[in-house]
């Protein structure tokens, strides 16, 4: 076996200048972040999709955003890049965003389930030893 991961290894590192060793439960852990990173962001896009259809406005005036947040985290830890209402806790945006969202109560559910994330996230870093 030894012998078959490193010919693996040879494999991979002709194709990638990254590779990895993993674990199978390492394995279960890269594929429920990569649920998180990719499709759960992708799910996002789409609701964002039809939040701006709703208003007239095309998809494509997110893309820049799209592409400086994903350039943000090659340069920054995901936490550090976080910006937002709910980083801040700015509650007249957030409950300017939950009333315009009182037409659609599972977003209205999501955005408030997501920013309280966010913000008991950076409270327990700002707290944290370090912080």
């Amino acid at each position: 076996m030894p012998e078959d991961a490193c010919f693996l290894k040879e494999i991979a590192s002709a194709l990638s200048e990254k590779v990895y060793e993993a674990t199978s439960e390492q394995r279960k852990s890269l594929h429920l972040a990569a649920v998180f990173t990719c499709n759960f962001t992708n799910h996002m896009y789409a609701l964002a999709a039809d939040l701006l259809k709703k208003y007239q406005l095309p998809f494509e005036v997110m893309l820049p955003l799209i592409d400086e947040t994903a350039r943000k985290v090659h340069e920054l830890e995901p936490r550090l890049a976080q910006t937002g209402p709910a980083v801040r806790y700015d509650e007249n945006v957030i409950n300017s965003h939950l009333q315009m969202l009182a037409d659609e109560p599972e977003m209205q559910e999501i955005y408030k389930l997501i920013s309280k994330n966010i913000h008991r996230i950076k409270t327990d870093d700002a707290l944290a030893p370090n912080g």
